[in-house]
C-alpha cells in the first residue's frame, strides 16, 4: 500500500471566505481510496458574489472531503499519474 501526503486547508464540504486564510494541514492518504477529484472550483462570497479564489476538492471513499489549493491538486494528480 502506497501512501501519499496531501496538503489541504479545509476538511468538509462547507466553505467560507476566511477558510482560504487557513494554514495548510497535511494528511497521508491511500490513493486507491480516492473517490473523486475536482480540479478547479471558483468560490464567490455568497451575498456580494465577489470572487475570492479557486479551490480543488478531493473526496475519499470514506466520505471525507478535503478542500485544497489548486496547485496542491495539480501536484497530487501528477503523482498519481506516475504510479
Amino acid at each position: 500500500m502506497i501512501m501519499i501526503t496531501i496538503k489541504y486547508f479545509k476538511e468538509g464540504d462547507t466553505l467560507c471566505a476566511s477558510d482560504f486564510e487557513n494554514k495548510d494541514a497535511e494528511i497521508d492518504i491511500n490513493p486507491d481510496h480516492i473517490e473523486s477529484m475536482v480540479l478547479t472550483t471558483p468560490f464567490n462570497r455568497p451575498l456580494s458574489g465577489t470572487f475570492v479564489d479557486n479551490y480543488a476538492g478531493l473526496t475519499m471513499i470514506s466520505g471525507k472531503i478535503y478542500l485544497m489549493r489548486v496547485e496542491e491538486m495539480k501536484k497530487l494528480k501528477e503523482i498519481i499519474s506516475k504510479e
